[in-house]
Protein backbone atom coordinates (compact mmCIF):
# COMPACT_ATOMS: atom_id res chain seq x y z
CA UNK A 1 0.00 0.00 0.00
CA UNK A 2 1.57 3.58 -0.86
CA UNK A 3 0.65 6.30 1.45
CA UNK A 4 -0.02 9.52 -0.04
CA UNK A 5 1.63 12.81 1.69
CA UNK A 6 -1.11 13.82 3.62
CA UNK A 7 -1.32 10.73 5.53
CA UNK A 8 -1.09 11.33 9.02
CA UNK A 9 1.61 8.57 9.56
CA UNK A 10 4.18 11.15 7.57
CA UNK A 11 3.71 12.72 10.50
CA UNK A 12 7.57 11.99 12.10
CA UNK A 13 8.60 12.55 15.39
CA UNK A 14 10.02 15.85 15.09
CA UNK A 15 6.74 17.05 13.71
CA UNK A 16 4.60 15.85 15.84
CA UNK A 17 6.68 17.88 18.41
CA UNK A 18 6.60 20.83 16.32
CA UNK A 19 2.83 20.66 15.98
CA UNK A 20 2.66 20.31 20.56
CA UNK A 21 4.61 23.20 21.59
CA UNK A 22 1.75 24.68 19.25
CA UNK A 23 -0.71 23.53 21.79
CA UNK A 24 -1.26 26.04 24.52
CA UNK A 25 -1.62 23.07 26.92
CA UNK A 26 1.75 21.64 25.83
CA UNK A 27 3.70 24.55 25.08
CA UNK A 28 5.42 24.80 28.26
CA UNK A 29 6.38 21.44 28.34
CA UNK A 30 10.41 20.93 28.52
CA UNK A 31 11.83 19.37 25.78
CA UNK A 32 12.26 15.61 27.37
CA UNK A 33 8.56 15.81 28.02
CA UNK A 34 7.79 17.24 24.64
CA UNK A 35 9.38 14.09 23.23
CA UNK A 36 7.79 11.80 25.56
CA UNK A 37 4.43 12.87 24.50
CA UNK A 38 5.47 13.25 20.71
CA UNK A 39 6.32 9.34 20.81
CA UNK A 40 2.87 8.14 22.01
CA UNK A 41 1.08 11.18 20.43
CA UNK A 42 -1.29 9.65 17.11
CA UNK A 43 -2.18 11.22 13.81
CA UNK A 44 -5.30 10.53 12.25
CA UNK A 45 -6.78 11.70 9.01
CA UNK A 46 -11.04 12.15 8.54
CA UNK A 47 -13.23 12.13 5.30
CA UNK A 48 -15.42 15.24 4.72
CA UNK A 49 -18.52 14.89 6.94
CA UNK A 50 -17.16 12.19 9.29
CA UNK A 51 -17.58 12.77 12.95
CA UNK A 52 -14.87 12.61 15.11
CA UNK A 53 -16.92 12.60 18.47
CA UNK A 54 -20.29 12.84 19.31
CA UNK A 55 -22.08 14.84 21.79
CA UNK A 56 -22.82 12.98 24.86
CA UNK A 57 -20.24 10.31 24.15
CA UNK A 58 -17.62 9.71 26.79
CA UNK A 59 -14.14 11.72 26.37
CA UNK A 60 -10.26 10.78 27.09
CA UNK A 61 -8.83 12.40 24.27
CA UNK A 62 -8.19 16.23 22.80
CA UNK A 63 -7.66 16.25 19.25
CA UNK A 64 -5.37 19.24 17.70
CA UNK A 65 -6.22 20.32 14.00
CA UNK A 66 -3.13 20.01 12.01
CA UNK A 67 -4.37 20.17 8.17
CA UNK A 68 -7.77 21.62 7.19
CA UNK A 69 -10.53 22.17 9.63
CA UNK A 70 -13.44 20.87 11.62
CA UNK A 71 -16.98 21.80 13.02
CA UNK A 72 -18.63 22.04 16.40
CA UNK A 73 -21.72 21.38 16.44
CA UNK A 74 -24.13 21.51 19.82
CA UNK A 75 -27.96 20.16 19.46
CA UNK A 76 -30.50 22.40 20.62
CA UNK A 77 -34.14 20.21 21.88
CA UNK A 78 -36.30 19.36 19.00
CA UNK A 79 -33.99 21.74 16.38
CA UNK A 80 -31.13 20.40 13.79
CA UNK A 81 -27.47 20.87 15.17
CA UNK A 82 -26.44 24.23 15.47
CA UNK A 83 -22.68 25.20 14.10
CA UNK A 84 -21.37 27.07 16.77
CA UNK A 85 -17.46 27.12 15.71
CA UNK A 86 -14.82 26.26 12.95
CA UNK A 87 -11.45 25.12 13.73
CA UNK A 88 -8.19 25.55 11.62
CA UNK A 89 -4.98 23.95 12.19
CA UNK A 90 -3.38 24.80 15.60
CA UNK A 91 -6.95 24.78 17.21
CA UNK A 92 -7.49 21.98 20.17
CA UNK A 93 -10.95 20.57 21.21
CA UNK A 94 -11.75 17.74 23.81
CA UNK A 95 -9.36 19.21 26.39
CA UNK A 96 -12.23 19.58 29.06
CA UNK A 97 -13.06 15.11 28.18
CA UNK A 98 -9.31 14.33 27.92
CA UNK A 99 -8.68 16.38 31.45
CA UNK A 100 -11.86 15.26 33.92
CA UNK A 101 -13.22 12.35 31.96
CA UNK A 102 -16.13 13.74 30.93
CA UNK A 103 -18.82 13.24 27.94
CA UNK A 104 -18.34 15.34 24.91
CA UNK A 105 -19.64 18.79 24.95
CA UNK A 106 -20.26 19.18 21.15
CA UNK A 107 -20.25 16.98 18.19
CA UNK A 108 -17.08 17.34 15.91
CA UNK A 109 -17.20 16.64 12.37
CA UNK A 110 -14.35 16.84 9.37
CA UNK A 111 -15.56 20.17 6.82
CA UNK A 112 -12.98 19.03 4.45
CA UNK A 113 -10.79 15.74 4.65
CA UNK A 114 -8.52 16.72 7.64
CA UNK A 115 -5.69 15.63 9.59
CA UNK A 116 -5.63 15.44 13.21
CA UNK A 117 -3.23 15.06 16.06
CA UNK A 118 -5.00 12.74 18.73
CA UNK A 119 -3.54 12.80 22.74
CA UNK A 120 -4.86 10.54 24.93
CA UNK A 121 -5.39 10.08 29.12
CA UNK A 122 -2.86 7.20 28.44
CA UNK A 123 0.02 9.51 26.42
CA UNK A 124 -0.26 12.23 29.46
CA UNK A 125 0.47 9.68 32.21
CA UNK A 126 3.97 9.63 32.25
CA UNK A 127 3.93 13.43 31.98
CA UNK A 128 2.29 13.80 34.88
CA UNK A 129 4.05 11.13 36.82
CA UNK A 130 7.26 13.19 36.36
CA UNK A 131 5.74 16.58 36.31
CA UNK A 132 2.44 16.87 38.69
CA UNK A 133 2.95 20.53 38.38
CA UNK A 134 1.49 20.25 35.00
CA UNK A 135 -1.60 19.16 36.15
CA UNK A 136 -2.14 22.68 37.90
CA UNK A 137 -1.08 24.89 35.11
CA UNK A 138 -3.43 22.61 32.94
CA UNK A 139 -6.19 23.29 35.08
CA UNK A 140 -5.39 26.96 35.19
CA UNK A 141 -4.88 27.24 31.60
CA UNK A 142 -8.19 25.50 30.95
CA UNK A 143 -10.27 27.18 33.59
CA UNK A 144 -9.21 30.70 31.85
CA UNK A 145 -9.94 29.55 28.38
CA UNK A 146 -13.10 28.38 29.73
CA UNK A 147 -14.37 31.71 31.14
CA UNK A 148 -13.16 33.70 28.67
CA UNK A 149 -15.37 31.78 26.75
CA UNK A 150 -18.20 32.16 28.84
CA UNK A 151 -17.37 35.79 30.45
CA UNK A 152 -16.88 34.71 33.71
CA UNK A 153 -15.74 36.95 36.45
CA UNK A 154 -12.92 36.46 37.94
CA UNK A 155 -14.00 34.69 41.27
CA UNK A 156 -16.40 32.27 39.12
CA UNK A 157 -13.71 31.50 36.85
CA UNK A 158 -11.39 31.15 40.41
CA UNK A 159 -14.04 28.45 41.86
CA UNK A 160 -14.35 26.75 38.34
CA UNK A 161 -10.33 26.17 38.01
CA UNK A 162 -10.50 24.95 42.02
CA UNK A 163 -13.26 22.26 40.50
CA UNK A 164 -11.25 21.31 37.65
CA UNK A 165 -7.99 21.21 38.97
CA UNK A 166 -9.78 18.49 41.94
CA UNK A 167 -11.79 16.73 38.89
CA UNK A 168 -8.45 16.15 37.19
CA UNK A 169 -6.46 15.10 40.67
CA UNK A 170 -9.30 12.71 41.34
CA UNK A 171 -9.01 11.29 37.31
CA UNK A 172 -5.29 10.79 37.86
CA UNK A 173 -4.75 10.03 41.32
CA UNK A 174 -3.26 6.30 40.44
CA UNK A 175 -0.62 8.10 38.65
CA UNK A 176 0.62 10.28 41.13
CA UNK A 177 -0.64 8.28 44.03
Amino acid sequence: MTLDGRHPSRLDLDERQRLLRRNPLFAELNSDEQICLAAEVEGLRFAAGEVVVREGDPGRSLYQVVEDSVEVLKTAAAAPPIRVAQLKPGDIFGEMSLLTDSARSGTVRAIEECVLLEVSQEDLRPILQHNPELMERMASLVSRRRGELKGLEQETMKASHNQLLTRMQQLFSSVLG
